[in-house]
């Protein structure tokens, strides 16, 4: 139950910095700053489960990780493109969601589950 917590904590502090740049600073909109965070946090109440689900699946850490960061940040875009509207930024805006979304969904995990490699303990 710790580790839920835990995941639930760091992508919402995670997703909700650039949020307070966008929503807030940008925007304007306090209330769109809460609601971007509340469809945040049923994400990673999705992705918590899917991702112990997954880990049972593929025992191997690095493909593993590897995988979910790509398919993450590629739902992320198919999120970005097809409901926000942003298919029509340019080549590094595309680069920068993608890696968000991607670090989205690895970022908790990273923090709560074992490392791939056992160095990274330290």
């Amino acid at each position: 139950m710790k580790h839920f917590f835990k995941f639930l904590l760091i992508g919402l502090i995670y997703g909700g910095f650039p949020e307070v740049v966008n929503q807030i600073y940008v925007k304007h909109s306090v209330s769109g700053f809460f609601a971007t965070l509340r469809s945040y946090l049923i994400m990673l109440l999705i992705l918590f489960f899917l991702r112990k689900w997954y880990n049972r699946i593929v025992k191997n850490k690095l493909v593993n990780n590897l995988f979910w960061y790509v398919l993450l940040g590629a739902f992320g875009l198919y999120i970005e493109w097809t409901y926000l509207g942003n298919q029509g930024a340019a080549w590094y805006g595309q680069i920068a969601m993608f890696t968000f979304w991607g670090s989205f969904g690895i970022m908790p995990a990273i923090f709560t589950e074992e490392p791939v490699f056992a160095d990274m303990k330290r």
